[in-house]
């Protein structure tokens, strides 16, 4: 699998070629479908001719959602292998922008694994191109000027709205844990001090239980955070987590907005279960509750529906249950997969942290601790 945005101009054909080959020596004989597709620039856009256009992303993030979108095709189709190369940058009309090639045994799953990775990626990879002076989505929707706010298409890229689908809030999650609602929550900061350093993202994963008692997660909820005035932004702990905070495209909002937005949400989530108040699960609880905390307080946000000093850690459940306390390492313990290129995206390790603590707790359940019947 090879995933790449270019900067410069590339021919479609001849890097399909160059990837093919290598295919051929790696999976002889296995592939009986190759489908691609190939998108070029055209000269004209709702009627309007365009001479040009700069095809701008924000550097990380984008990557890692074309990852996301091809790993999805793979665990619905039975792919071999992809290949999605994207340009950025300036562009003429009949500049090649996008190349998707899939490989599989059977002709139906790749034409679908295709059309499916270039459908995700025109509706919803973070790529924003300008012509004609204005700036548009490449699904095309219009926004002039970059301001986030009252702009609906780019609400996704701050936030991802919980989809609070499967299953529907139930009281017994209050019975499980005395009352409080677990919510899985994970900081990217500019350092370890929680008073002095910035707060970069914070990321929250929704868990419900169903009526046999086992815990899922069931939406996640983000923002990308603007560092607040005088805050301090470690050159280590940038590096490790390479995020650019004054990159025009990465829409970061003010501390009080990005934590009133998940309160919000927190706080409707326990109306419906009954809990009384939330708890926060961390790898590494401390620390993103020292940080929520600080961020809280610092922005007079009222109503904060955590604890103020309780919280789960799953590195110490992780080294109960796995006998692992480093995330990467519980995640393998646990059979949950890990992608160490996505690793310090707080959606991203939330997500995954998400995912460990309902696995044990539901494994817990099953060996014969905690059950629906029990009071």
């Amino acid at each position: 699998m090879k995933i790449e945005l270019r900067a410069a101009p590339f021919d479609p054909l001849l890097e399909l070629g160059f990837y093919q080959s290598g295919l051929d020596e790696r999976l002889p004989g296995q592939y009986g479908a190759t489908a691609i597709f190939i998108g070029t620039m055209r000269d004209s856009n709702q009627g309007e001719a365009v001479r040009g256009m700069t095809l701008e992303h924000y550097p990380g993030m984008t990557e890692r959602h074309l990852q996301r979108i091809v790993e999805h095709a793979a665990t619905e189709w039975p792919l071999l292998d992809a290949l999605v190369l994207h340009r950025v940058g300036a562009l003429r009309p009949n500049d090649p922008i996008v190349l998707v090639a899939v490989w599989s045994a059977h002709r139906a799953a790749a034409f679908a694994a295709c059309q499916f990775i270039m459908e995700e990626l025109k509706s919803k990879a973070p790529f924003w191109k300008r012509g004609n002076r204005r700036w548009t989505t490449l699904g095309g929707a219009q926004h002039a000027g970059l301001s986030v706010r009252g702009a609906g298409v780019f609400r996704w890229a701050i936030r991802y709205a919980a989809s609070m689908n499967e299953p529907a809030p139930n009281p017994l999650i209050a019975r499980r844990f005395r009352g409080f609602l677990p919510v899985i929550v994970d900081v990217e900061t500019g350092g370890i001090n929680a008073q002095t350093d910035a707060l970069l993202e914070i990321a929250a994963v929704i868990v419900r239980m169903d009526w046999q008692g086992d815990l899922h997660p069931a939406g996640t909820l983000a923002h990308h955070v603007q560092p607040f005035p005088g805050a301090r932004l470690d050159p280590a702990s940038m590096a490790v987590n390479q995020i650019d905070p004054d990159h025009p495209f990465r829409f970061a909002v003010p501390e009080r907005e990005a934590l009133e937005a998940i309160f919000r949400e927190v706080r409707r989530e326990m109306r419906e279960t009954g809990c009384t108040r939330a708890i926060l699960v961390g790898h590494n609880s401390f620390f993103d509750l020292g940080f929520l905390n600080a961020a809280a307080a610092r922005a007079k946000v009222k109503r904060n529906p955590f604890h103020p000093f309780s919280s789960f850690d799953t590195v110490s459940l992780a080294g109960l249950a796995y006998g692992q306390t480093v995330l990467a390492r519980a995640l393998q313990a646990a059979g949950i997969p890990w992608n160490e290129r996505e690793a310090h995206s707080a959606i991203y390790d939330v997500e995954r942290t998400a995912e460990l603590f309902c696995q044990i707790v539901n494994r817990w359940k099953d060996m014969g601790g905690w059950a629906p019947a029990d009071d």
